[in-house]
């Protein structure tokens, strides 16, 4: 403590003799300059971290609950068939209900799968890409990606969105588990819809075109 001391008395001179020596005006130019930054500073980080990570960020389930109540938000399930007649679903208040959207991740055939190099992202980019052309959203409204779990697959497909106009994409953070650790409500999924999608055409080289989905 005692060769502490010495250190704390110097910074505490040089403090004192800075605020006695600096004109008023450095001195207001300078607490005026700190909150300037205190209040630009977190808006410069948050558009920094978007860039980062390519989509707008991720969202409790309790703030996704107030979404869907009270703004224009839509929320994508990519989670698959069978997961979602396991697990269940969010049970959503009254016209929220209609913003709940399902569209699962469009897979490859396994024979496919081992021809690419990362089959996991093209199934992801092939299914951000029809989620964008899907006639329900717009562009101006909020999209949140939900998954079973904070995937890297729901960030391609975040991103994917993002690149095509839907900058306010966001993904439910830790899916739909996270949903039920907020004792939020959910319900059986009884029945499910199978929507046909056109396989979008891949050149493979030496293979000629092919369609990626099954």
């Amino acid at each position: 403590v005692t060769k502490a001391t010495p250190v704390v008395k110097s910074t505490a001179d040089s403090l004192l003799t800075f605020l006695t020596t600096t004109s008023p005006d450095t001195l207001a130019a300078g607490a005026a300059a700190a909150v300037g930054a205190y209040y630009l500073l977190p808006p410069v980080l948050g558009a920094l971290a978007t860039l980062t990570r390519g989509y707008a960020g991720e969202l409790r389930a309790t703030d996704l609950l107030d979404l869907l109540i009270n703004k224009k938000c839509v929320v994508v399930d990519i989670r698959s068939d069978a997961v979602r007649v396991s697990a269940g679903e969010p049970d959503l208040p009254g016209p929220a209900r209609g913003k709940l959207l399902h569209w699962p991740v469009q897979k490859i055939s396994r024979k496919e799968r081992g021809q690419v190099s990362d089959p996991d992202g093209i199934e992801a980019e092939t299914t951000g890409l029809q989620i964008a052309n899907l006639k329900r959203l717009k562009k101006g409204n909020t999209v949140v990606i939900m998954d079973e779990g904070n995937s890297r697959v729901a960030g391609i497909i975040a991103r994917r969105l993002a690149k095509e106009g839907y900058g306010n994409t966001y993904i439910l953070k830790g899916g739909f588990g996270e949903w039920k650790r907020a004792s939020l409500k959910t319900r059986e999924v009884t029945k499910v819809f199978v929507e046909a999608v056109a396989a979008p055409q891949l050149t493979i080289s030496g293979k000629g075109p092919r369609g990626f989905l099954e």
